[in-house]
Protein backbone atom coordinates (compact mmCIF):
# COMPACT_ATOMS: atom_id res chain seq x y z
CA UNK A 1 0.00 0.00 0.00
CA UNK A 2 1.34 3.03 -1.42
CA UNK A 3 2.13 6.06 2.00
CA UNK A 4 0.86 8.57 2.79
CA UNK A 5 2.38 11.68 2.75
CA UNK A 6 2.63 14.74 4.73
CA UNK A 7 1.32 17.02 1.99
CA UNK A 8 -1.82 14.66 1.69
CA UNK A 9 -1.97 14.79 5.74
CA UNK A 10 -2.19 19.12 5.43
CA UNK A 11 -4.69 18.88 2.54
CA UNK A 12 -6.85 16.59 4.52
CA UNK A 13 -6.19 19.19 7.50
CA UNK A 14 -6.69 22.43 5.90
CA UNK A 15 -10.26 20.99 4.27
CA UNK A 16 -11.36 19.52 7.53
CA UNK A 17 -10.25 22.79 9.42
CA UNK A 18 -12.40 24.68 7.36
CA UNK A 19 -15.27 23.48 7.30
CA UNK A 20 -15.28 23.09 10.91
CA UNK A 21 -14.71 27.11 11.19
CA UNK A 22 -17.44 27.56 8.54
CA UNK A 23 -19.79 25.31 10.24
CA UNK A 24 -19.02 26.88 14.16
CA UNK A 25 -19.66 30.32 12.44
CA UNK A 26 -22.92 29.64 10.67
CA UNK A 27 -23.90 27.81 14.10
CA UNK A 28 -22.54 31.04 15.82
CA UNK A 29 -24.98 33.38 13.77
CA UNK A 30 -27.31 31.39 14.08
CA UNK A 31 -27.60 31.09 18.03
CA UNK A 32 -26.21 34.58 17.92
CA UNK A 33 -23.09 33.32 20.55
CA UNK A 34 -19.87 31.39 20.38
CA UNK A 35 -17.47 29.89 22.32
CA UNK A 36 -14.37 27.37 22.17
CA UNK A 37 -17.06 24.70 24.04
CA UNK A 38 -18.99 24.83 20.94
CA UNK A 39 -16.01 24.82 18.85
CA UNK A 40 -14.81 21.82 20.34
CA UNK A 41 -17.96 20.10 20.16
CA UNK A 42 -17.87 20.93 16.43
CA UNK A 43 -14.90 19.43 16.16
CA UNK A 44 -15.03 16.48 17.75
CA UNK A 45 -18.64 15.45 16.15
CA UNK A 46 -17.12 16.35 13.07
CA UNK A 47 -14.31 13.83 13.11
CA UNK A 48 -16.15 11.42 15.41
CA UNK A 49 -19.25 11.25 13.04
CA UNK A 50 -18.07 11.43 9.75
CA UNK A 51 -14.93 9.02 10.40
CA UNK A 52 -17.29 6.41 11.96
CA UNK A 53 -20.13 6.66 9.89
CA UNK A 54 -18.34 7.15 6.66
CA UNK A 55 -16.23 4.42 6.46
CA UNK A 56 -12.73 6.33 7.60
CA UNK A 57 -13.62 9.77 5.60
CA UNK A 58 -13.92 13.28 6.22
CA UNK A 59 -15.03 15.45 3.93
CA UNK A 60 -11.00 16.38 3.24
CA UNK A 61 -10.27 12.44 3.23
CA UNK A 62 -12.99 11.80 0.39
CA UNK A 63 -11.25 14.81 -1.74
CA UNK A 64 -7.67 13.05 -1.28
CA UNK A 65 -9.11 9.41 -1.99
CA UNK A 66 -7.46 8.04 1.77
CA UNK A 67 -9.45 6.87 4.72
CA UNK A 68 -9.19 5.84 8.04
CA UNK A 69 -8.30 1.78 8.88
CA UNK A 70 -6.95 0.12 11.80
CA UNK A 71 -4.03 -1.64 11.31
CA UNK A 72 -5.33 -4.71 9.87
CA UNK A 73 -6.70 -2.10 7.30
CA UNK A 74 -10.33 -2.78 8.18
CA UNK A 75 -12.87 -0.13 9.84
CA UNK A 76 -12.01 0.96 13.23
CA UNK A 77 -14.24 0.52 16.17
CA UNK A 78 -16.18 3.35 17.72
CA UNK A 79 -13.82 3.51 20.30
CA UNK A 80 -10.53 3.27 18.23
CA UNK A 81 -12.07 6.55 16.16
CA UNK A 82 -13.10 8.30 19.61
CA UNK A 83 -9.40 7.55 20.75
CA UNK A 84 -8.39 9.65 17.42
CA UNK A 85 -10.56 12.07 17.63
CA UNK A 86 -9.55 12.67 21.48
CA UNK A 87 -5.73 12.61 21.14
CA UNK A 88 -6.62 15.52 18.09
CA UNK A 89 -7.13 17.92 20.82
CA UNK A 90 -4.22 17.30 22.79
CA UNK A 91 -1.60 20.47 21.64
CA UNK A 92 1.85 18.38 21.36
CA UNK A 93 -0.47 15.85 18.50
CA UNK A 94 0.61 18.20 15.82
CA UNK A 95 4.55 18.00 16.66
CA UNK A 96 4.25 14.28 15.80
CA UNK A 97 3.11 15.32 12.10
CA UNK A 98 6.84 16.57 11.77
CA UNK A 99 8.00 12.54 12.00
CA UNK A 100 5.43 11.14 9.67
CA UNK A 101 2.81 9.44 11.95
CA UNK A 102 0.50 11.30 14.06
CA UNK A 103 -0.15 10.65 17.46
CA UNK A 104 -3.40 10.07 17.19
CA UNK A 105 -3.13 7.56 14.55
CA UNK A 106 -0.08 5.80 17.14
CA UNK A 107 -1.81 5.64 19.69
CA UNK A 108 -5.19 4.92 18.94
CA UNK A 109 -3.84 2.31 16.97
CA UNK A 110 -5.00 3.76 13.55
CA UNK A 111 -3.70 4.73 10.32
CA UNK A 112 -4.35 6.55 7.07
CA UNK A 113 -4.54 4.81 3.85
CA UNK A 114 -5.25 5.53 0.08
CA UNK A 115 -8.62 4.24 -1.27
Amino acid sequence: MKEITKGTRFVNYIIDHLIIIILFSIISILLTSSSELMYFLIYIFYYLLLEFLNNGQTIGKLVTKTRVVNLTNEKPTFRRILWRTLLRLNPFDIMSYLVGQEGHDSISKTKLINV
